[in-house]
Parts: C-alpha cells; sequence; structure tokens
C-alpha cells in the first residue's frame, strides 16, 4: 500500500527510475559508469602531464567535465527494498490480474446495468470505468505492436486482445454515435442494421471474449495449465481446417446454384412444370444459409427435390421428379 506513495517521493526528488530500473539494471550500470569515470580521468591526467607550464591554467578546464555523482555509492535502504518488490513478477502479476478484476466488474455492471431506465441514455460511474479501461488495453495494444513488430502476432493471447479490445472501441464508437442522434435507448424499435443495434452487437461480442481471457488465469496451475495449452494449439488448427472448408464449402456452393437457379427464373416467368420442393438453394442468401446449417445438422433431402407440378384427381400436386433425382 505504500508503493504509490514511494513512487511520488521518487518522482518529485529523486531520479523517478523506481518504476522504469530493476535491481539487476542498476547493479549493471554501477561498473560501466565506474569504467568511463576512470578512463575519463586516467586521459585527463595523461593531457595535464604532456602540456606545458604556460598552459596549466587553460587546460586545467578539462577537469571539471569529469562526470561526477555523489551517489554513486549504495542506493537508499528503503527506495532498494521497494524496488526490489515493485519488480518482482509475482508482484507485478498480482497488480495485474487485480486490475483486471476491478475491470471485468465493471464491465459485468456495464452489460448487466441495473441503473438502466427506461427512455433515457445515461453513463454511470460503472460506465466510465469501463470505458477507461477498454481505451487503455486498446492504446496498450497498438503501442505493444509498435514495439514488438511482427513478433506480437506470434502469440495467441496478444492477437486474441488486440481483436477484443479493437471490438470494444468500434462497437463503442457506432453505439454512441447512433445514441446522440437518438432520442432515447429504446432499441427495441429500431431495425437490426441500424448503426446502435450494429455497435451493442459488437460490444456484447468483445464482452463475451473479455471473460472467456480469464481462462488463461489457468496458466497459472500446475493441473489446468496444460489443458488450456492443449486448447489453445486445437483452436490453431481449427483456423487450418476451417481454410480447407471455406474452399469445399465455396466449390459445393456454387455448383449447387448454378444447377437450382433456372427453377427459379422459370417460376418468375410463369407456372413451370418442374419447380423446386424448397426455393432455399435457388438464391444466393438461402444456399449460403441452408449449405452451412447442413454442416451441423444433416438431411432435410427435400432442399434439392425437384418436383413435377401435375394435375391429379382435379386437384394440383407435386409429384417427385425421377428424371432430376
Amino acid at each position: 500500500c505504500l508503493i504509490p506513495l514511494v513512487v511520488v517521493v521518487d518522482s518529485l526528488f529523486r531520479k523517478s527510475d523506481i518504476l522504469f530500473v530493476s535491481p539487476q539494471m542498476l547493479n549493471k550500470k554501477k561498473p560501466l559508469k565506474n569504467n568511463v569515470g576512470k578512463q575519463e580521468s586516467d586521459q585527463a591526467f595523461r593531457m595535464n602531464l604532456l602540456d606545458s607550464p604556460e598552459n596549466e591554467q587553460g587546460n586545467s578546464s578539462i577537469l571539471p567535465f569529469v562526470e561526477t555523482d555523489e551517489n554513486d555509492g549504495q542506493e537508499n535502504e528503503m527506495f532498494s527494498f521497494f524496488r526490489e518488490r515493485i519488480h518482482r513478477p509475482i508482484f507485478r502479476m498480482i497488480v495485474y490480474h487485480f486490475l483486471e478484476v476491478i475491470f471485468l466488474i465493471g464491465l459485468g455492471f456495464s452489460m448487466i446495468d441495473p441503473k438502466d431506465t427506461t427512455g433515457k441514455s445515461e453513463l454511470w460511474f460503472y460506465d466510465i470505468v469501463t470505458m477507461i479501461f477498454v481505451i487503455n488495453y486498446f492504446i496498450e495494444d497498438v503501442l505493444d505492436i509498435f514495439r514488438r513488430k511482427w513478433t506480437f502476432f506470434s502469440s495467441f493471447w496478444s492477437f486474441y486482445s488486440l481483436i477484443n479490445h479493437s471490438l470494444f472501441m468500434l462497437g463503442g464508437c457506432l453505439s454512441s454515435y447512433g445514441f446522440y442522434h437518438l432520442e432515447d435507448d429504446n432499441r427495441a424499435k429500431l431495425s437490426g442494421n441500424h448503426i446502435v443495434n450494429v455497435g451493442s452487437t459488437f460490444v456484447s461480442i468483445a464482452a463475451t471474449m473479455s471473460f472467456f481471457r480469464t481462462v488463461r488465469w489457468l496458466l497459472l496451475f500446475r493441473t489446468l495449465g496444460p489443458v488450456v495449452v492443449c486448447i489453445i494449439r486445437v483452436l490453431k488448427d481449427t483456423v487450418h481446417i476451417f481454410i480447407l472448408f471455406l474452399i469445399i464449402y465455396v466449390a459445393f456452393a456454387i455448383g449447387t446454384y448454378s444447377m437450382f437457379k433456372p427453377f427459379k427464373l422459370q417460376q418468375s416467368n410463369g407456372t413451370p412444370s418442374y419447380e423446386m420442393h424448397d426455393d432455399k438453394l435457388t438464391s444466393v442468401k438461402g444456399l449460403f444459409s441452408a449449405m452451412f446449417w447442413r454442416v451441423f445438422d444433416p438431411g432435410e433431402p427435400d432442399l434439392a427435390s425437384i418436383v413435377n407440378a401435375t394435375t391429379l384427381n382435379g386437384k394440383d400436386v407435386d409429384v417427385l421428379s425421377l428424371e432430376f433425382s
């Protein structure tokens, strides 16, 4: 609890490096500084010996340029104690996870919004806390990309964090812009394509990703950590499988659409002798939707059935066409 006070004192009255210079870095700097100072002193001493007595007064000005630091000795015990504690990885992990817990609590309240009232678009304290965290996380991700370059994308969680916070920023901007032009926050009377509903959907997806990101906390445990690593590797392989699936999916979709499209065109010109039992595969929108869900729920042969529209006993009936079966 005294760390913030020590940091403030270090920033005002010392070199303001207690947060950025670890004890190991400080110990490495001391021998280097001593070697540099010794070399400069030897060089100045040799130059004074070579100079003549007449120029002694002019050359004596070299000596003041030799840098001396009264604080080259041992660091103050109190600041040394806090420097060592601040730069312990376990303490940084505790602070980081503590802040993330606060962010998740604020995000949970923002999603539930217990103080929400009908007809009013208001920001409460938990909404402001969530926005501050999201903006800081997003800026941190962007700066991390410039620092690490392409190595940033080598980590699954870094890339996951970037997508998560980008969705937050995009959804928040769209929602804010939409609510600014609305009289109230009743999204139920708006279309699903409205900018407010689109932005709110992005925010909801990002919130789901944020709570799912707590899975990486399990990496700290000996038993659950390997399971999480295994799942991440499986997800990476799933991306490769999805690329292969996408190629197969598009190939069969184009072939299927080319076969069933004529029945849709003939139906628009009049009553054809042959028609589709279900016309989902005759339109682009219905085709991609029907074929996608067939992966998870195979069946429904009527989607590809062609029937013959005929009259039987004075009634219009559809008879399955064996020619097209």
